[in-house]
């Protein structure tokens, strides 16, 4: 068959340690059967697992868009993979109904690598985390009850589109990289214990119910970043998180203006880039980040939206007078000439 080996000789005996079962494989064993239904694609799957012998280091399944099981087999064949020493698991779920993760997943504290989609993330009461985990990343994933967890090697983070993630907190003390898309309810407060973030990318993407419950602190997550070297956030980011009317914008900008307001040094941050929603608080943050970052390189902000030619004039003109730490900071304000009004 077609799908991805890693083998080991052990004395004449050919061990195989990587199944890899994704949406190309699939297509083969469709093309050659001629036959895309569910019977054909469990009875595959369990040819491959249940005649294997021997540990699976790492598993990829890709599950198509017609199964249309009870995950009853899904079940069987992630069990299997718990008794087997599994450590890079992906699980890409392109079937109607989110799978939601059986019990035995979480007692994998093998795992290195786990990505997810579309599943649900429900893990039992006695569950900590992961504790050799270093790459989580979730895509279409809901989180259903509080879970408080310690992923002591976590080194990167990704969620797209997930709900649900005010319920999941988790302690990271080593993580590098978060990355979050299209996702509502991301808290500040998550980043508390990762003190070495070095990489923070923020999207919604889209307006949805965004604050239910605690909304992020610019001002505070910056603060909590000293070793961030890349931020990134997007112009709907930028508004929620700073105001929702005429009176938080007051606060917001008041805050903003205070000269406590930041209290620490980013000493690491070198790059930053931006979606302007051209709110007088984004202006501000931008201030903030250029006075307190002495290896600051390169500020890339996007106009978001459609531009004023004058009121665009106005800001850039009043981002280039901001002081900077770093005599290097270059500035750059992008117009779209496209949704330029003139």
């Amino acid at each position: 068959m077609g799908y991805c080996l890693s083998v080991q000789a052990t004395k004449g005996i050919i061990a195989i340690h990587q199944l890899v079962l994704d949406k190309s494989f699939l297509r083969d064993i469709i093309f050659n059967k001629r036959l895309s239904h569910n019977g054909f694609f469990v009875s595959v799957i369990n040819s491959i697992l249940f005649l294997h012998s021997g540990p699976i280091l790492k598993f990829v399944l890709h599950i198509p868009l017609y199964y249309t099981g009870c995950y009853l087999e899904l079940d069987q064949w992630m069990l299997l993979l718990s008794r087997n020493g599994i450590m890079d698991l992906t699980l890409a779920n392109s079937s109607a109904h989110r799978y939601k993760l059986p019990s035995y997943i979480y007692s994998c504290q093998e795992l290195r690598h786990l990505k997810l989609s579309k599943c649900i993330f429900k893990p039992p009461l006695m569950f900590v985390g992961f504790r050799n985990l270093s790459i989580l990343h979730l895509k279409k994933v809901s989180f259903v009850v509080n879970t408080f967890e310690n992923f002591p090697l976590l080194e990167c983070m990704t969620f797209v589109t997930c709900l649900g993630v005010q319920h999941f907190h988790i302690c990271a003390p080593k993580l590098r990289r978060f990355t979050s898309i299209d996702t509502q309810d991301v808290r500040w407060s998550s980043f508390l214990n990762s003190p070495n973030l070095t990489l923070v990318y923020i999207a919604l993407c889209r307006m949805g119910q965004y604050g239910q419950g605690e909304r992020i602190d610019l001002v505070k997550l910056v603060g909590c970043l000293p070793a961030i070297v890349n931020l990134s956030l997007d112009g709907l980011f930028l508004k929620v998180s700073t105001a929702t009317g005429s009176s938080m914008e007051s606060v917001v900008t008041s805050y903003l203006e205070a000269p406590d307001c930041l209290d620490q040094t980013l000493d690491k941050l070198q790059t930053v880039n931006m979606k302007f929603m051209g709110s007088r608080a984004e202006l501000l943050l931008i201030k903030l980040l250029l006075a307190h970052s002495p290896w600051l390189e390169k500020v890339s902000i996007e106009q978001s939206g459609v531009v004023d030619a004058y009121q665009g004039f106005k800001v850039s003109r009043e981002l280039m007078r901001f002081s900077r730490a770093s005599p290097r900071a270059e500035i750059i304000f992008l117009e779209p000439l496209q949704q330029i009004v003139r």
